[in-house]
């Protein structure tokens, strides 16, 4: 069901690509200050975010507010929230001026409610927003002003979802990780959006995150251009037409090597062969900032030459040759039990609990990674680790489960998928899944 004709895949991201108009600045419009924007001058230098994680990041945070006196996680949370709206709603009035348009009644109602931290209001309105714009899809104020309301929806939606203590911990812990001034690229909502809120509301300058699969998307590149433009240098539309022409090409000139004219290629894949491009075309305007990587569609051509860095992948730049993969590994998979054990001791969190799958997302990319790198036992130890910290996620689980059937151990593939089936009775019918899953992997050659 995977299989897209190549016609398809061209229309589908064509769609990304070039369904919207630009909204173009008119004359005499002021041009983008090459500073940070939303309210963040660039102070000079980056917020220095050091490895390594010496204590629960949210008892740290909560330490540093009014001394520590009566101050309970979900205070700091949804104060984190209103400052983050209202920083949007600020953004919102200077990037409409910016393009010369208007900033829709609509907009400027969710940007409010979200400011007010009342959620159902938040997704009443965003979900009203969402119909409006898709009725008036193309036109220039709500196309263009999208990103920055998706970016607050994927915030209020994470605050609401996530306990407000692991929400600090998590959103600490990938920006720690991160060197000073880095690029990072995210896959998944909450490893977006949840360090996102933190970095952009803990004084610091504001952290260059990009949002993996939404670079394929006209107004989205726009926008990052006018947020980040004084950061480094941004992608533009034109970039993306050539990048997108090069990727259909390469296509079809795949397809007509192999004959018979149509080409089928994997949905999954046509996606990340466009993002990798992208992604490559970054790091080279960018030759002097360090990138890391949260992947949600593999890109393997960028994955091969990742390493771990605690939490993410690290990919090469200045700076990454200094520590080898052995070590990276090891500081990794010490940072993932020391998670494991925090969470395992958290009787608030069930074993399916997205803030679980969250860590285990994180866990089990950087396990994959290991596996590329033939570092078959670190490798092992990530997946054992990512189903500790989500007993309940049938994705760590079969990844697990997938990753022994491929190395011929077919008997402890399934019994690790008997202990998942006998956590609860509804994750019965999810077993026998999985179970198919295993069958198929144990039929591959083994590695």
């Amino acid at each position: 069901m995977w299989v897209w004709i190549v016609a398809g895949t061209v229309a589908v991201l064509a769609l990304a690509v070039f369904s919207s108009r630009r909204p173009a600045a008119p004359a005499g419009a002021e041009p983008a200050p090459a500073t940070d924007r939303g309210g963040r001058a660039e102070s000079g230098g980056d917020r220095a975010w050091a490895g390594g994680q010496a204590e629960p990041h949210a008892a740290r945070l909560l330490r540093s507010r009014s001394g520590g006196v009566g101050v309970v996680p979900e205070a700091v949370v949804a104060d984190k929230v209103a400052t983050f709206a209202r920083g949007r709603r600020q953004l919102a009035e200077d990037y409409a001026r910016h393009l010369g348009i208007a900033v829709p009644p609509q907009v400027e109602e969710f940007l409010m409610a979200a400011e007010g931290g009342n959620w159902d209001e938040v997704k009443t309105l965003f979900n009203t927003l969402s119909a409006e714009r898709e009725r008036r899809r193309g036109e220039a104020e709500f196309e263009a002003l999208w990103p920055l309301v998706r970016e607050t929806y994927g915030v209020s939606q994470a605050a609401q979802s996530w306990p407000a203590g692991e929400l600090l911990n998590y959103g600490e812990s990938l920006l720690g990780s991160l060197r000073p001034g880095t690029v990072y690229i995210a896959g998944t909502d909450d490893a977006r959006y949840v360090p996102m809120l933190m970095g952009e509301t803990g004084g610091g300058d504001r952290p260059v995150i990009l949002p993996q699969n939404a670079l394929a998307d006209a107004s989205q590149l726009d926008y990052l251009g006018y947020l980040h433009g004084g950061r480094l240098a941004t992608l533009s539309r034109d970039d993306l037409q050539q990048v997108f022409s090069e990727f259909v090409q390469a296509n079809a000139s795949e397809g007509a090597a192999q004959g018979g004219g149509a080409v089928t290629i994997p949905g999954p894949a046509a996606l990340a062969g466009l993002n990798e491009k992208l992604v490559r075309l970054l790091m080279e305007r960018n030759p002097a900032l360090p990138f890391a990587l949260e992947q949600s569609v593999a890109m393997p051509g960028l994955a091969a030459q990742a390493m771990p860095l605690g939490p993410v992948l690290e990919l090469p730049g200045p700076g990454t040759a200094a520590v080898g993969v052995e070590a990276r590994a090891a500081g990794s998979l010490q940072f993932w039990q020391d998670t494991a054990q925090r969470l395992q001791a958290d009787a608030s969190l069930p074993p399916d609990a997205p803030a679980r799958a969250a860590y285990a997302q994180l866990a089990t990319g950087q396990a994959a990674q290991l596996a590329r790198q033939n570092l078959h036992a670190e490798s092992e130890q990530a997946y054992r680790l990512a189903r500790d910290i989500a007993p309940g996620s049938p994705d760590a689980v079969g990844k697990l489960a997938a990753y022994l059937a491929e190395r011929g151990r077919r008997a402890e593939a399934y019994q690790v998928i008997e202990d998942f089936s006998m956590l609860e009775d509804h994750y019965r019918f999810m077993a026998d899944e999985l179970r198919r899953a295993v069958d198929e992997a144990s039929s591959a050659p083994n590695p």
